[in-house]
């Protein structure tokens, strides 16, 4: 599927994925560190991701059917991803 030029006629959405991009990743940091706040930083994340996902896809001016489409695609590899990991013998270096 060719990707579709970004629409760059609006930079408040470009500040808008700067700041949600800086969110996430403060918030990544934080679950990595073991804050107590585990469940609330997880929702938090996925919330930001979702949110991330939508700000790229109206970047792109991707149709729903098009959305659809890549969620699906990914979902599907995380899936496949996570079978895998759960079939492999734990590493001692991870």
């Amino acid at each position: 599927m060719p990707l579709p030029k970004i629409n760059w006629e609006d930079p408040r959405k470009l500040e808008k994925l700067n700041k949600l991009v800086d969110e996430i990743l403060e918030t990544k940091a934080r679950l990595a560190s073991g804050d107590s706040r585990q469940r609330e930083l997880q929702e938090q994340s996925e919330l930001l991701d979702e949110t991330i996902d939508e700000l790229v896809f109206d970047l792109y001016g991707l149709t729903q059917s098009e959305k659809d489409t890549i969620v699906s695609s990914l979902k599907e590899r995380q899936d496949t991803h996570k079978d895998a990991e759960s079939n492999e013998s734990p590493s001692l270096f991870e």
